[in-house]
Parts: C-alpha cells; sequence; structure tokens
C-alpha cells in the first residue's frame, strides 16, 4: 500500500460522516465512481451522501436504490450587540415550547428592544471528509465553499483512470471485493479500459444484462449506428470525427431523444456514451471530436484525448476546461463552422 494510499485509509477510519460530490455531470466514470465509493463507505458504517442526480444509472447495479443522510444543521440567533445590548442569556421551557431569553442591558426601560437586529439563520456543519470526484479546476473553490468539511481528497484521472483507483481503495479496506458490489467494480473497469471480461467469481449474467440495459438502452444504440455512420477519420492531425444533427435524436427514438420536449440532459448523456465507445473502436485516433445540435443553429462539441497535455491546451485555446479526458465546447451556429475552428485549432497543438 502507498504512502498516499495510507494516509487516505487513515482520514476514512476517523471520518463518522464523508459526502461524495461529482457535480453537475453525465460522466458515467464519475457517476459509477461515486456511487461504489458510497457503497464502500456505507460497508464500513460511515455516514455518507453522495450528489448523484443519475439515479438510473447510479443504482443499475444494486437492489436498493442509494441514500444519503441528511445534511445536519445549525440555527443560529445573531445580533449586533452594539444595536441591541445584552447583559444576560437564559433559555427554559414552557410546555413543548423551548424560549430563549435576552435580557436588555441598555438600562433604558423606555425603549423597547429592535427585535429587526435578530438574525434568524442556518449553518452547515462540515461533514469530516469531503470527496471531490474528477472536478474541473474552475469549479473546485466553489465545491470547497459549497461543502462544509474538515478534510478534503481529490480524486483525480491525472496518472490513473477512475476505475483502477477506486479499485485500490476497495483493496486497501477489504480483504476480497464485497460479492455484492463485484459486478459494479468490474463492469467499470471493463468500461473505461474494455478489457477482458473473464475475471471469476461467478458473475451473475442477468444483473450485468439489466445494468447494461439501464446504462445505455436500444435507443443509445441506434443513435450510436447513426454516429458511427458519420464519422471519418482525418488522418493528417490524427482526429476521428463524428456528427449528429438534432434529426438523429429524433429519429433514434426513446423519451431522451427529439421530439416536442427534447431532454438536453439525457441527450449529452448519450453523447458521452457514444464518445466512449468512438474511443474503444477507434483506438488509433489520436483524438475524438463528437459534434451535435441541441437546437437549430446551436452547436456543441466533445472534444477527447489520452495525451491530457495536448488536450488541456486545446481546451485552454477553446476557453474551456478538461474533464477527465475530453472537454466541451458550445457556442457554434453551424456544423461547419465548429469543424473550421476546432480543427484549425487542432493543428496548432499538434
Amino acid at each position: 500500500m502507498t504512502e498516499q494510499m495510507q494516509k487516505f485509509k487513515a482520514i476514512v477510519e476517523t471520518s463518522d460522516t464523508i459526502a461524495i460530490r461529482i457535480g453537475e455531470t453525465n460522466d458515467i466514470s464519475k457517476i459509477l465512481a461515486g456511487t461504489l465509493l458510497h457503497q464502500a463507505f456505507l460497508k464500513l458504517n460511515k455516514r455518507v451522501s453522495i450528489d448523484t442526480q443519475d439515479a438510473e444509472t447510479a443504482s443499475a447495479f444494486f437492489e436498493t436504490p442509494l441514500k444519503s443522510f441528511g445534511k445536519e444543521e445549525n440555527i443560529l440567533i445573531k445580533f449586533d450587540t452594539e444595536k441591541l445590548p445584552v447583559s444576560e442569556l437564559r433559555y427554559e421551557k414552557d410546555g413543548k415550547f423551548m424560549k430563549i431569553i435576552l435580557k436588555s442591558g441598555n438600562g433604558d426601560g423606555d425603549r423597547a428592544p429592535d427585535l429587526s437586529e435578530i438574525v434568524l439563520e442556518k449553518e452547515a456543519l462540515p461533514v469530516d471528509l469531503l470527496m471531490l470526484i474528477d472536478t474541473p479546476e474552475t469549479e473546485i473553490e466553489n465545491a470547497l465553499k459549497e461543502n462544509p468539511h474538515k478534510e478534503v481528497v481529490k480524486l483525480g484521472t491525472k496518472d490513473k483512470a477512475l476505475s483502477l483507483k477506486v479499485e485500490e481503495i476497495f483493496n486497501a479496506f477489504f480483504e476480497e471485493t464485497p460479492q455484492d458490489v463485484k459486478e459494479a467494480l468490474w463492469f467499470f473497469i471493463k468500461y473505461e479500459k474494455r478489457m477482458d471480461w473473464d475475471i471469476g467469481g461467478g458473475l451473475r449474467e442477468e444483473k450485468i444484462l439489466r445494468a447494461k440495459e439501464a446504462l445505455f438502452g436500444p435507443s443509445f444504440w441506434r443513435l450510436l449506428g447513426r454516429a458511427l455512420a458519420r464519422s471519418h477519420f482525418e488522418k493528417e492531425i490524427q482526429t476521428l470525427w463524428a456528427f449528429l444533427p438534432k434529426s438523429d435524436f429524433s429519429a433514434a427514438g426513446g423519451p431522451a431523444f427529439g421530439g416536442e420536449n427534447v431532454d438536453a440532459q439525457k441527450n449529452k448523456n448519450s453523447v458521452l456514451k457514444i464518445l466512449n465507445e468512438l474511443r474503444a473502436l477507434r483506438p488509433e485516433s489520436r483524438l475524438f471530436a463528437l459534434l451535435w445540435e441541441d437546437a437549430p443553429k446551436s452547436i456543441s462539441a466533445v472534444i477527447a484525448s489520452r495525451d491530457s497535455t495536448m488536450l488541456k491546451n486545446l481546451a485552454v485555446s477553446m476557453s474551456s476546461v478538461p474533464a477527465s479526458s475530453y472537454f466541451i465546447a458550445n457556442g457554434f451556429s453551424a456544423f461547419s463552422e465548429a469543424e473550421i475552428k476546432i480543427r484549425g485549432l487542432i493543428r496548432r497543438v499538434l
């Protein structure tokens, strides 16, 4: 066990409350990482909260839905003692009510205390440990402010895939991976690395199939087919291009695709899943650029690479920040405009 892992294990063992934050993301890797850590800490008898909104993906491998402990807060009564001087503070029970008594200390019995000076507010209690799952640098400061904490650990992808880091954490805390999370952990590793599935241990095939259906579904595979049909490899810049007009989302079918009530968030989720499939199918590509149409004259692009330095330079040139091994760029009015601009920037960083 590395020294870094030993320090992390010591922090977890002395923590009672743990908050896992993945942020507003459609990234399956982050969702699975947060979910698996949530399950691990529960097995260690910790009180754990997680902020994922994608309950379907997060719960795909588990029999019961994710549960988070409620936010703990203090109720504060605040006032300016110069404007409202107090000589005595006490409290007493009055039946089912609790009375907090502030005795005025200004010696002026003719002037009633100004109650407008009293402020009633809530204060969140800090958790013992805050875990940030691959949080972009631009979001870290806000995440720390919004989640009071005593200790913080940032789990990133700079030197190793999230799935492998989560596996290391399980190995540090458990002699053997708990059976009820084994499928999820190995699916996660396979999803990120496309490794062989033969791992032993009697995996329940029907559970894996249910999880895959929850993660993808038939509409996704139809959309992937359309992305492949609209893809090409540009040898000069070693880039795989793929395009998804709005009509492809509608044609793919399903509640998340097209129609009058387009769910843009779920469409974005599907785009990130398609990106991962393209990366697995065309590993010879150095860069991947998947462009899709959110609405008429509104084109977005997700750009990915295994070269973190090149990706960061490319993201900066497009006023963005990488999240894991990709970043998203918005604000294009047409596919041609987006492709020309992205191609020019890629040539600069190659």
